[in-house]
């Protein structure tokens, strides 16, 4: 799959809460299904979902550049680094490696 970035988060967020820690970061004004509708930007998808009792992830999907995609994704990235304590990684289709990680959590 191509076109598609992801914020990993490790155990501990509720889907919930992740779900609206992307609303808040990219400024979102609904959620359906687990889709969190960017407003006014039709070329962005971002679905949140559960990843097997691992975690939870945001698949971003966009309709145009490598570098506007990167920005959304890393506006996530950084929104929940700075408002949260979870353990997060910002990973892509397009690289051979992860893009970013923190760990904060002490399992």
């Amino acid at each position: 799959m191509a076109n598609v970035d992801y914020v990993v988060l490790g155990p501990g967020p509720s889907l919930q809460d992740v779900m609206d820690a992307v609303k808040a970061a990219t400024n979102a004004t609904e959620i359906v299904d687990g889709n969190v509708l960017v407003t006014g930007d039709d070329r962005t998808a971002v679905t949140v979902y559960s990843s097997h009792g691992e975690g939870v992830v945001a698949d971003v999907y966009y309709g145009g550049e490598l570098d506007e995609r990167r920005a959304i994704s890393r506006r996530i990235y950084d929104h929940i680094v700075e408002h949260t304590d979870w353990d997060v990684e910002l990973d892509s289709d397009d690289t051979a490696g992860i893009l970013a990680s923190r760990v904060k959590s002490r399992r």
